[in-house]
């Protein structure tokens, strides 16, 4: 009996089967339905984005080394400007938003002079300030125009 003739079927069966298989991966994928795209709420997206501004903020470098960082330089030196040019730079320019500070005790307006009438959806950040023994809760209240 000769065993050529043998493994030259086993070899035809094994290609067959590799070919099959292989025939049968491309198939599933080209048939698989496309990856799914993930939609993010735009509210979603401005509250990262402003608590991203806030926290970059947070963790920059004071300018005057008797502050912790370069928020609580801004907020306890009263820099408005500074800190208007520092989150425009931050946050897109149709983004609108009022700064209150809570002190403990009371909640107050530091930017602008005058409330902003807001309008659609207002997403709130916070960001916690330490300076001696007083905290401070700034509020970054946002939204698009």
């Amino acid at each position: 009996m000769n065993n050529n003739a043998q493994f030259h079927v086993l070899e035809a069966v094994i290609s067959v089967g590799i070919i099959f298989i292989s025939l049968a991966f491309v198939s599933s994928q080209l048939l698989s339905t496309p990856p799914s795209v993930e939609v993010v709420d735009p509210s979603t997206q401005l509250k990262l984005l402003c608590d991203e501004a806030l926290y970059t903020l947070w963790q920059s470098a004071p300018s005057n080394y008797s502050y912790e960082n370069k928020l609580a330089e801004y907020i306890l030196t009263n820099d408005t400007s500074g800190f208007c040019d520092a989150l425009s730079s931050l946050i897109p320019s149709n983004v609108f938003y009022n700064v209150w500070v809570y002190d403990g005790f009371n909640r107050s307006l530091w930017y602008p002079d005058e409330k902003q009438e807001s309008f659609g959806t207002i997403v709130v950040s916070h960001q916690v300030i330490v300076n001696n023994t007083r905290v401070y809760d700034v509020e970054l209240e946002a939204w698009r125009a």
